[in-house]
């Protein structure tokens, strides 16, 4: 086999897998691909779910793991990347469409909510009441009350009921 089949023979087979993994799903979206929800893009909510416990959602931040996760997340749908305790990080996509989404890129988002969200709620006891959600284009993050052995894809929303963690005191910032 000449050198010249070989490269078109492996140029073959690349646009064969590239198609494949297209329609398996398993291509990460390109930066074009991703469009603001007008009035949204950048906006902090914080109180707006049941609460997590921070201290939870701070060893969820800090966990090495989450810098090499992926997570899929499927079109207006919602992903419970990590969970600890009662305690979940949720990635959400108002897209039509789903994405990969590296759990890294949204870190930076989680620790926003960490960081401005229920400030008044830091001397209520042993738990500190967190609840955010931070939009950032088609996808937003959220910090919220989670149930570690239910369904991943569960929007927070659907632990509405109950107390959480106590109540978020400063709802915005």
């Amino acid at each position: 086999m000449s050198l010249y089949q070989l490269q078109n023979m492996l140029s073959n087979l690349a646009a064969v897998f590239a198609l494949l993994a297209a329609r398996l799903c398993l291509a990460a979206p390109q930066p074009a691909e991703v469009r603001a929800v007008p009035g949204r893009d950048q906006t902090l909510y914080c109180g707006v779910f049941t609460t997590a416990d921070k201290t939870s959602v701070e060893t969820i931040v800090g966990h090495p793991s989450m810098w090499n996760k992926t997570v899929w997340v499927e079109p207006h749908g919602c992903y419970r990347a990590a969970c600890s305790g009662l305690s979940g990080l949720y990635i959400c996509n108002d897209d039509e469409i789903g994405y990969n989404i590296q759990v890294a890129s949204v870190l930076q988002d989680a620790q926003k909510i960490l960081d401005m969200c229920c400030a008044g709620s830091r001397d209520v006891g042993p738990q500190y009441p967190i609840a955010g959600q931070q939009f950032t284009g088609v996808t937003n993050t959220i910090v919220a009350l989670a149930d570690c052995l239910g369904d991943p894809t569960a929007k927070p929303s659907h632990y509405a009921d109950g107390q959480g963690n106590g109540e978020c005191k400063q709802h915005s910032i």
